[in-house]
């Protein structure tokens, strides 16, 4: 074992009170984006019926089905080596069960599903399938940092709270960007701060997770295959942007709330969301997180915002929550039906 049952019983405490935070704050947030905007549900249905806006919500949904596969397609660059051709590394299965499991159980269980199924499919050792998404997430910090700074840069500086939360996750991403530095370059350094882990068992394992990530990144950088990871991770921004573009186009918001500008900022903030503790799939924390920043471009656009356009706001919101989490939901659910022997035989 690599834990002792004192740490895991600490691990597992930790995870139940994240969670039961994360619910709160999902709850909470609900209730204040319905009182605040006051959206009533014959509104939500009403706005649906037309059947080009129900074209624009499936074509966001197809747009979010092609993100992920290029996430996927991701994954085999970090992975890949001489030694196993791109083609034969499997990797969609994978994020698509754990993107189902992140909606439907609390605490960020699919992370963990999809590290055991990548493991699994691929036979490799979980620690350098745990590692590999550790320098996908690294990576992920570094490229964003400079593109939260952008709606700061090219518009008056306020005090609101959105463009508050960019500030200070790019100032974070700063420190990481030190710290990444620091941990490649500074062996020595990295074996001092994995002496305080608890015990031995704990210390090997960090350290060949830290073995791991380090070669992924060297190889990467060796074989030049980190600038196609780039070239991926910003397409995927970018159609992330489609995404909530089409979604602004389904709802009644003035034209300039509708914008290019608008479907970038409302794609950073939910950049920032998934690191908030939050119901299975984002609830409520998505929806909230993705209205105030619409007051944000409201604000920054000067329009004033009547009972209307707030109703539309919300309504935004939610759609734009199932243009990614229906397809979660329906493609993780293909999975489990087609590898349901595989997975529980």
């Amino acid at each position: 074992m690599i834990l002792n049952s004192s740490f895991k019983s600490f691990l597992k405490e930790s995870q139940l009170f994240r969670t039961s935070i994360g619910v709160g704050i999902s709850i909470f947030l609900l209730i204040l984006l319905f009182n605040k905007s006051q959206l009533e549900i014959k509104t939500a249905l009403d706005s649906i019926t037309s059947s080009f806006k129900i074209f624009l919500l499936l074509s966001a949904m197809l747009l979010f089905v092609l993100m992920t596969w290029l996430h996927s397609l991701r994954t085999k660059v970090i992975y890949y080596d001489s030694k196993k051709s791109i083609a034969n590394i499997k990797a969609l299965d994978s994020l698509l069960l754990g993107n189902f499991y992140n909606c439907t159980l609390p605490g960020n269980v699919g992370e963990g599903v999809r590290a055991w199924h990548f493991s699994r499919k691929n036979n490799i050792p979980l620690n350098n399938t745990i590692s590999i998404f550790f320098v996908e997430k690294s990576l992920d910090a570094l490229m964003v940092g400079g593109l939260l700074l952008l709606p700061v840069i090219f518009n008056k500086f306020s005090f609101h709270v959105v463009q508050f939360s960019f500030l200070m996750t790019a100032f974070a991403v700063s420190i990481f960007s030190i710290c990444f530095f620091l941990v490649l370059t500074k062996k020595k350094l990295v074996k001092k701060a994995l002496g305080f882990a608890p015990n031995k068992k704990l210390r090997f394992f960090l350290f060949k997770l830290y073995i791991n990530f380090k070669c992924h990144i060297e190889r990467m950088i060796e074989t030049r295959s980190i600038y196609l990871f780039v070239v991926i991770s910003y397409s995927m921004f970018l159609i992330n942007i489609m995404q909530f573009q089409l979604v602004l186009w389904c709802v009644d918001l003035p034209n300039s709330m509708q914008s290019f500008f608008s479907a970038f900022v409302l794609s950073l903030t939910m950049i920032i969301v998934m690191f908030i503790p939050s119901a299975p799939g984002n609830l409520g924390i998505a929806h909230y997180g993705l209205f105030i920043s619409l007051e944000y471009i409201a604000e920054v656009q000067e329009i004033s915002l009547s009972k209307e356009n707030l109703q539309q706001m919300a309504l935004a919101t939610i759609f734009m929550h199932l243009s990614y989490f229906l397809p979660e939901v329906l493609l993780g659910v293909f999975v489990l039906l087609k590898e349901r022997k595989k997975l529980f035989g």
